[in-house]
């Protein structure tokens, strides 16, 4: 947490609609309020995402993944140990110009890449408006993957983009809720961005697989999660990964509400 709100100190600023349309590379900073637990919906949890943006692409990962490739690229990995846990273990990357998305997934041994076609979200524009960071947004609304979403975009910003998979609308999305409020996603700041692309180069060594196998593994880690840690650099006893499984899959139980409802 210390992290991340020296993070929001840094990168949190109020600016006028010219500064957007001047500088294209902007970072969108997303805070998640979701409920992990469909059994417990009292139970909230929060993560920050940023959402940087060229004229080509964007590029939506959690702030310990940020974290993490920020090290990777640094002169010290060892600080890798201090990284923050995060529960959203991918990094999804949009291109602008042949609409498709790949998404990156991390899994400690197993490192995968997905690529699919983007999803045409069927958006419904509304009259209603709210104001978000000092923009007056407007209201549109959607079904996507077994939820429906309340967005409001700003379309004095030029991205048609938002936070996870969204995009589409004539503006960017600040703000991205779930009917149940299950998932809300709101901007907390905007910035400026520099070297924008110094990290994807490490995902060149990821293993390209179908949706139909990423599932397939999701749904075998589940069952035994320490799947994850079998490789020659990490040597545990038989009874450290029969306790590491134990530990896991009833923690995995609570995590039962995933944002995408379908696989299809």
């Amino acid at each position: 947490m210390r992290i991340c709100l020296l993070i929001l100190s840094l990168l949190v600023s109020l600016h006028s609609s010219s500064q957007i349309v001047k500088n294209l590379e902007k970072r969108f900073i997303f805070r998640l309020d979701y409920k992990p637990d469909s059994n417990n919906f009292n139970r909230i949890e929060t993560e920050f995402f940023f959402l940087d943006i060229s004229e080509e692409q964007s590029v939506f990962r959690s702030e310990s993944t940020h974290i993490k490739d920020s090290i990777l690229n640094s002169d010290n990995p060892n600080s890798l140990m201090q990284t923050p846990k995060t529960q959203f273990r991918y990094t999804i990357v949009k291109n602008f110009s042949n609409n498709k998305i790949k998404s990156f997934h991390d899994y400690t041994t197993f490192k995968f890449a997905l690529e699919e076609e983007d999803s045409q979200i069927n958006w419904q524009v509304h009259n209603d408006n709210k104001d978000i960071l000092g923009y007056n947004c407007s209201k549109a609304t959607a079904k996507y993957k077994g939820r429906e979403y309340t967005a409001y975009f700003a379309q004095e910003i030029p991205f048609s983009d938002g936070p996870y998979k969204f995009k589409g609308l004539p503006g960017m999305i600040l703000q991205l809720q779930d009917s149940n409020n299950e998932y809300n996603f709101e901007v907390v700041g905007i910035s400026n961005l520099k070297n924008y692309d110094y990290y994807l180069a490490r995902h060149e060594n990821y293993k390209t697989i179908s949706k139909k196998e990423l599932a397939e593994f999701e749904d075998k880690i589940k069952e035994k999660p320490s799947l994850i840690l079998m490789n020659p650099g990490i040597q545990l006893s038989q009874e450290a990964y029969e306790k590491y499984d134990r530990n896991h899959r009833e923690r995995n139980k609570s995590r039962n509400n995933p944002i995408e409802l379908t696989r299809d």
